[in-house]
């Protein structure tokens, strides 16, 4: 275990001793990483570092790591993109995630396991045997009293966002959860850490998780963020998701973020913040698959290649009179669109009667009404039939359904 290796001294054939005081890592080096250094007591403020490719033996009855030379070397790098990890300075006592059984714990001691001439990195133990095992240096609780987690499912968290920000130090193992599991996962954390949390993903699935957050939580980590990252990340969210988010904000704040994101997304938004949170046009996203009327299927399918890559609802595709008035003639599932037959107008497959919303409908009335239509989505227009958004079956469910219940209620579109 790390906390008994950490009562070793390396000791090379001059006689010379020097207390072991950490053990690094590369993280990026495999699954089960393999100990790279020996970090040594120095007499400086910097513990120097014996490479493990100088250490020829374990003596594990006189505790002691046998090296060629313990004088030691200089200090390990602390670069940005630098993948070397402390153990005892890092890892221990760092919140871990178990992605593989989506639990979050603290890592109480470390499992080391001798493979040749390596010593390699392989299990976290988060057993309370641990805790006694370190208190007592190693007299009690020798065994774990639970299940070590295997380090190839572990991802851990230091609550340090800016470290998250620098991308370094990561198994990066959270990366294969969706972002709806990662965001259940950020409630079990300390806001910093879930801050780091989201720091440390690709901007686009940072954006999907920020999306699927609890509000209040939502709003924490956004805070913690710098103000580069606030821009990058809001403007890969979608609209709605981003209006939400920004609705909660100081009025100041809202509009300084405004200022700083791209002018389509931010035109987006703010079209959806002149409407109450209430109000049908107040849950309704405005990212929509359109086409303009007049057009046969295939010529429907070319203009679309482009426009279907961004919307997270992409079923119903709305034909408009033109892009400029945007007056709702009709409706076309992509299924139509593909079984149609390439020289049809759009007109002789769309659906001409739909059922709308009004903007400044109530919304849990307009989300009953979408329930009740059975339709993926129901449009919004204006008096002047004008299409300014769609409720989605998923806002709808999500308005109307118990709010115990509305976090575990399933996402079609996400």
């Amino acid at each position: 275990m790390l906390s008994e290796a950490l009562r070793y001294s390396a000791v090379d054939s001059g006689g010379r001793r020097c207390k072991v005081v950490d053990l690094a890592i590369d993280v990026a080096s495999g699954p089960h990483p393999a100990i790279t250094d020996l970090v040594v007591q120095g007499n400086g403020a910097a513990s120097p570092a014996i490479p493990w490719d100088a250490v020829t033996r374990i003596d594990e009855a006189k505790r002691i790591f046998a090296v060629t030379d313990a004088s030691g070397s200089s200090p390990l790098p602390d670069q940005p993109d630098d993948p070397i990890v402390r153990l005892r300075g890092e890892v221990l006592d760092a919140l871990i995630i178990d992605v593989a059984q989506r639990r979050v714990t603290r890592a109480n001691d470390l499992a080391l396991a001798v493979d040749g001439r390596r010593l390699k990195l392989c299990a976290v133990d988060v057993s309370a045997a641990s805790v006694v095992r370190r208190l007592t240096g190693g007299r009690f609780g020798r065994s774990p009293s639970s299940p070590l987690w295997d380090w190839r499912d572990v991802e851990f968290l230091r609550g340090n966002p800016d470290l998250g920000l620098r991308g370094r130090h990561y198994n990066h193992r959270i990366d294969r959860l969706r972002p709806a599991e990662i965001a259940r996962l950020t409630e079990h954390l300390p806001y910093l850490h879930a801050t780091e949390l989201v720091t440390m993903l690709p901007p686009h699935i940072a954006a999907d998780v920020l999306e699927e957050m609890d509000p209040d939580r939502q709003l924490q980590v956004y805070e913690e963020l710098d103000a580069e990252q606030q821009c990058r990340i809001v403007e890969l969210m979608a609209a709605d998701a981003a209006a939400d988010l920004i609705g909660r904000l100081d009025r100041d704040d809202a509009a300084s973020l405004l200022a700083r994101l791209p002018k389509a997304p931010a035109t987006r938004i703010v079209e959806l913040l002149q409407y109450p949170s209430d109000t049908a046009g107040g849950i309704m996203t405005n990212e929509m698959v359109v086409v303009r009327e007049g057009l046969t299927i295939a010529e429907a399918q070319a203009e679309l290649r482009n426009s279907i890559r961004r919307p997270d609802f992409v079923y119903f595709v709305y034909v408009l009179d033109n892009p400029r008035n945007r007056r709702l003639r009709g409706v076309v599932t992509l299924r139509d669109l593909l079984e149609g037959g390439s020289e049809r107008p759009l007109e002789e497959v769309m659906t001409q009667t739909l059922i709308t919303l009004a903007p400044t409908e109530s919304a849990e009335n307009a989300a009953r009404r979408v329930v009740e239509s059975e339709l993926l989505a129901v449009p919004v227009v204006d008096d002047d039939g004008r299409l300014l958004g769609t409720v989605t079956v998923d806002d709808a469910v999500e308005q109307i359904a118990p709010s115990g219940w509305r976090a575990e209620a399933p996402r079609l579109f996400i």
